[in-house]
């Protein structure tokens, strides 16, 4: 039954105004967030037996779910576009990457309108979708000042977005995208500017601002964060960690996770789950909730409850 609408009389006395309801969350709802990594496996995480340091992502598969078998489309738009609509991608049109349309519906470089994404479906219940990162699930021909916008991340059901659109970008004089708007990198390399860095600032504002968000790195290797990480993969690697670490600490300090996180290996499909699925006992200070959005090759997920 259609809500009444203000009715309005000669007078304010004859009158009777009327405010839409606001759609909110259900009591007790959970939180979403995703961690991504971008071009990643198994190798490449301490909790797999990997020599590469990396202690806050093993702490979280430790007290949560490793997935150890997984399936993938092999490619970062691909992929992107399945986890975010949970269908195949060829159904939603991004059987290849985005960089191009090749006019045919499997092939259009871009997530189909009529294939709902998660943050879509999630904002029809009263969340709000925050993004950090990479997006590259738009044709290039469609990410330029001008839009259009309909294929980009507040376009496809987040309320905020900071990163860039393509599949990579440079790490010190980055191609920024806020919203809809490009913008200038707020640093550059002689001060000290590196993205991962800033994008970590902006996912900790989204959530002191009342955020739900996504992480993505990109596809390419990344540049040095700092002369002390050196040539090798596994110091870089290492290197970011503290990065994340800071992010879930920030998270954690603010409300406790109540379910287990899942830690997953490969993107795609799930097929089965190892290690234990206690919460996360070691954050009990209240926190804040952010969903967000898939890459293929690594993923961390919890849930927890919002206190909204």
């Amino acid at each position: 039954m259609a809500e009444p609408k203000a009715q309005i009389g000669k007078t304010i006395a004859d009158s009777i105004p009327w405010w839409q309801t606001r759609v909110a969350p259900r009591t007790g709802a959970p939180n979403i967030l995703l961690v991504l990594f971008d071009d990643v496996g198994f190798s490449d995480f301490g909790c797999y037996g990997s020599p590469i340091a990396t202690p806050t992502i093993d702490v979280l598969a430790a007290h949560g779910l490793r997935y150890t078998g997984f399936h993938t489309t092999a490619m970062c738009s691909t992929t992107r576009a399945a986890l975010l609509t949970g269908r195949n991608h060829h159904s939603v049109g991004v059987g290849c990457l985005a960089n191009f349309d090749s006019g045919y519906p499997g092939y259009r470089g871009k997530i189909a309108a009529e294939a709902g994404t998660l943050a879509e479906l999630l904002r029809t219940v009263g969340y709000r979708n925050y993004m950090v990162g990479k997006w590259h699930v738009t044709s290039l021909t469609e990410t330029g000042p001008t839009g259009p916008f309909d294929g980009w991340p507040l376009g496809r059901g987040f309320d905020r977005f900071y990163g860039f659109m393509d599949a990579e970008t440079d790490q010190y004089a980055p191609e920024l995208v806020r919203d809809n708007t490009p913008i200038d990198a707020p640093g550059g390399y002689a001060g000290g500017y590196h993205l991962t860095e800033d994008l970590t600032d902006q996912a900790l504002r989204y959530i002191a601002d009342h955020g739900d968000r996504a992480v993505g790195h990109p596809s390419a290797p990344m540049q040095r964060l700092c002369p002390a990480v050196g040539r090798s993969y596994g110091a870089g690697a290492s290197a970011l960690h503290p990065l994340a670490g800071r992010f879930c600490r920030h998270a954690g300090s603010r409300r406790p996770p109540s379910g287990a996180p899942r830690f997953l290996p490969r993107g795609g499909g799930l097929a089965r789950e190892h290690a234990d699925s206690g919460p996360l006992r070691q954050w009990r200070q209240p926190g804040r909730r952010a969903p967000g959005h898939g890459e293929r090759h690594g993923a961390i997920q919890w849930q927890a409850r919002a206190d909204r």
